[in-house]
């Protein structure tokens, strides 16, 4: 093989490695809408705040007003606009309709409970797998964001994570983002 190949191998190898280093999409919090049927079992309030130049949190509370049984069941959907105009689609990243423990052992331990730890003051942290209930508790989130080194690739556009309790309690949290892929640089 001649030295002009070898080089080539080389520097696409750096290259390839360069790329998997660094996460394969960024995202930027725009908005987070909350629908609730009461506040008996659970309240929040959280909206995105700007800590810098071009980054934003969430900071507000979820306060659950009652320890959780096998009758508080919920679901995730996550949707998709090419452009934010409120044209969502449905992508293949959802949790089915399940108690919230399974959930917590689910979705929340693998995707949310290492970057919640960070922002949140009385939040729900565990080893292994949960132990029920999620105790009355009043949450505090400070500048929250999400590491996304562990979720799936996805493309540049608008997303909407809507997060809901179903029972005993209907409430929603609709967090909108912007994501922008980083495959490709600019």
């Amino acid at each position: 093989m001649s030295n002009s190949k070898l080089l080539i191998i080389f520097i696409f190898a750096i290259i390839l490695h360069e790329s998997f280093e660094k996460a394969l999409w960024s995202y930027e919090y725009i908005s987070v809408n909350i629908k609730k049927s009461g506040t008996e079992y659970i309240d929040s309030d959280i909206k995105v705040k700007r800590i810098s130049r071009g980054r934003y949190g969430l900071n507000g509370f979820i306060d659950i007003k009652k320890d959780t049984t096998d009758k508080w069941i919920g679901n995730i959907s996550i949707l998709r606009s090419a452009t934010g105009n409120n044209n969502y689609k449905p992508t293949p990243f959802e949790v089915p309709t399940d108690t919230v423990h399974n959930i917590m052992n689910g979705a929340y331990k693998r995707f949310f409970m290492n970057s919640v730890r960070n922002c949140t003051t009385n939040g729900v942290y565990f080893k292994g797998n949960f132990v029920p209930p999620i105790t009355k508790r009043r949450i505090l989130l400070n500048e929250c964001n999400i590491r996304t080194e562990d979720w799936p690739y996805l493309s540049s556009g608008v997303y909407k994570v809507v997060v809901r309790i179903l029972g005993p309690q209907y409430i929603s949290w609709d967090f909108s983002f912007k994501a922008v892929s980083n495959i490709f640089p600019s």
